[in-house]
């Protein structure tokens, strides 16, 4: 009852801070000082999410990654994490706002816990970055732009969102923006409750019984603050918050009969950026702090794992524009701090030092990057990344973009320091490293876009956790992985149509054994597909608007052995309708998912829902 109260009141008041403005005004976005992000991209290789295949309903980015890129993600117990070009989930980076927010702990990031929305702009890189990001950009790079609509003259905006869903899903979601001559301000509030309580057949079974998934209830709370304050045309001021709170119960996997684990992830985020442009001169001051707290609890195991990890980051940023070339230095340093019942010395402080230089050169048909990064690290070497990059207008059709870059993942808290159990971590281990090597043709026009990549990713020294003689186990650097394979997108637009096409073929395997019995050498990695594709079609017209989506994720190796184990692949379908009431600032979205009702797993045992269905009503006030 309060909530609805505080809903009704939020919405009173800005309809009466509204009533002076008579007309919706088209506003010009503000782009001061691009980011690092924006800056060393080969030519149109950044892939942003289309805000046509989300709509207003929530969904996290996993489930939409899952369904229109081709990033593979792997969902099982409470997590899900990304799995880009072949190579693991720990060398997937992502960032907010240029800000990696990946765990210090283990180097992860949980996508299910990351929601997306309208306000947020979601980008993709493929492909190794770490010259231009650092650790863990190995075989892509996800950013999450919250600063993406900047606007300086007046306008406000309300939304309020309401959706119901199967398996007991419900949440609720307020917006709003405002924006002046000198200030824009944009607020976002979420809520989600889901019981998950789902029916599936259990295939670890005799008989394959059908059985309720009665345990994986979640709890979930998001609060977004972005606020950009203009001193002038040339000097900004951003303040960012961002908050998540969830609280879940972890889904038993098929063999499991009963289990009492609950996993609780709080994460704050805050962050201050100064822009400045004096004539030919570029300025990009931020500070971050992020503090991540996890805890695990299985009392009938007698487990209770938590931690609290805090990092402090300073990035200075110089760009100096002089003809056709942008000269960039730029510099880091963070303080990390880790408390973890689950390291012998519970609290471990680590601090890391980053030089960054580069050269860009840019005519109209032809785009050179040219750059060094150099991190520093008591514990360990990081190598030298350097990267080169080509992006070549044959015509005004057809680009032709390449690209070599080094790339490094550092070990992390957990791989060094862990002490639980019979596993320990490892203290000495080096950075995984490698090289990257990409080529891609472009074809784009006012109606098609066409691309393809072929890639190739070396990397050594790749961190494994392996059990030693005496039963307990521990990590090493003594995995070499090789992965190559293909990319290509389609997307046409033909008069209220949209399709969007994406496939990759990917074959990753392990060059050398890690023990006398290592079957592995040769053959593809755990859970990596050698296909996936997806396909979409958008019909927009008026006030409706339909959407078809269907992916396809072929087979992949669970176990190792004489005869490798495979879980079988799967096709989803999913449809999605919206409707805009002319006379109301109301829209109305159903979607549904899975609509084949497809059983299907992403990791052994652990079995996902079948056909879902999602209703949101949403009430949108521009002023």
């Amino acid at each position: 009852m309060k909530r609805i109260i505080f809903y009704i009141l939020i919405f009173i008041a800005f309809n009466m801070q509204s009533q002076t403005t008579l007309d919706t005004i088209n506003l010009r976005e503000v782009k001061l000082v691009e980011s690092r992000f924006n800056t060393y991209k080969n030519s149109r290789e950044i892939i942003d999410v289309d805000s046509h295949l989300i709509g207003y309903n929530n969904i996290s980015i996993s489930n939409y990654l899952n369904k229109n890129s081709m990033i593979f993600i792997k969902e099982y117990g409470a997590l899900a994490t990304p799995s880009f070009r072949g190579t693991s989930s720990s060398h997937s980076l992502i960032l907010w706002n240029g800000i990696p927010i990946n765990s210090i702990a283990n180097g992860l990031s949980d996508l299910s816990i990351l929601p997306i929305n309208k306000l947020n702009n979601i980008s993709i890189i493929n492909g190794g970055n770490s010259s231009v990001f650092g650790s863990g950009s190995i075989g892509g790079t996800i950013n999450i732009d919250s600063n993406n609509k900047i606007y300086f003259n007046p306008k406000k905006t309300l939304l309020i969102n309401t959706e119901i869903g199967s398996y007991g899903f419900s949440s609720r979601t307020l917006s709003i923006e405002q924006f002046s001559n000198l200030l824009s301000l944009k607020l976002n509030i979420n809520e989600i409750n889901h019981q998950n309580n789902f029916m599936f057949k259990n295939l670890a079974k005799a008989g394959h019984p059908i059985e309720e998934n009665n345990y994986g209830s979640l709890l979930a709370r998001q609060e977004q603050i972005d606020l950009t304050y203009k001193f002038s045309d040339r000097q900004y001021f951003i303040a960012n918050y961002w908050h998540t709170y969830f609280d879940r119960e972890v889904q038993t996997n098929m063999t499991t009969p009963n289990s009492d684990a609950k996993q609780f992830d709080d994460n704050n985020r805050l962050l201050f950026t100064y822009k400045s442009l004096m004539r030919n001169i570029g300025l990009n001051l931020k500070q971050a702090y992020t503090r991540e707290k996890f805890r695990y609890i299985e009392n009938s195991k007698s487990i209770d794992s938590k931690y609290t990890a805090e990092n402090y980051i300073t990035d200075l940023d110089f760009k100096y524009y002089k003809s056709y070339y942008l000269f960039n230095v730029g510099m880091s340093f963070s303080n990390k701090i880790m408390i973890n019942n689950n390291y012998i010395e519970n609290e471990k402080k680590e601090d890391n030092y980053t030089i960054f230089s580069a050269v860009q050169y840019e005519r109209k048909f032809l785009k050179i990057n040219s750059v060094i990064r150099k991190e520093y690290q008591e514990a360990y070497q990081i190598p030298f990344t350097p990267l080169f990059s080509l992006d070549l207008s044959i015509n005004e059709r057809i680009a032709f973009l390449a690209k070599y870059n080094r790339v490094f993942r550092s070990p992390t808290l957990n791989d060094r320091y862990w002490f639980s159990g019979n596993s320990i971590g490892n203290p000495n281990l080096k950075p995984e490293n490698g090289w990257n090597q990409e080529i891609g043709l472009i074809f784009n026009n006012d109606n098609i876009y066409i691309s393809g990549v072929l890639y190739s990713i070396n990397i050594e020294d790749w961190i494994l956790w392996h059990e030693l003689d005496n039963g307990n186990w521990t990590a090493d650097n003594i995995k070499k992985v090789w992965s190559r394979g293909f990319e290509n997108k389609l997307q046409i637009n033909y008069k209220y149509f949209r399709i969007i096409t994406n496939y990759t073929y990917t074959k990753s395997t392990s060059q050398l054994p890690t023990s006398n019995l290592d079957y592995t050498v040769g053959k593809q990695l755990r859970y990596v597909p050698c296909h996936k594709a997806n396909f979409s079609i958008i019909y927009n017209k008026n006030n409706f608007k339909l959407l078809l989506n269907q992916s396809y994720t072929s087979n992949v190796i669970t176990n190792y052995g004489v005869e490798d184990k495979y879980l079988k692949g799967y096709m989803l379908t999913d449809i999605s309708f919206q409707y805009n009431i002319a006379s109301n600032p109301i829209n109305l979205q159903l979607d549904i998912n899975n609509f084949s009702n497809v059983e299907y797993q992403t990791y052994q045992n652990y079995a996902r829902p079948g056909r879902e269905y999602r209703f949101s009503i949403n009430y949108i006030l521009e002023k």
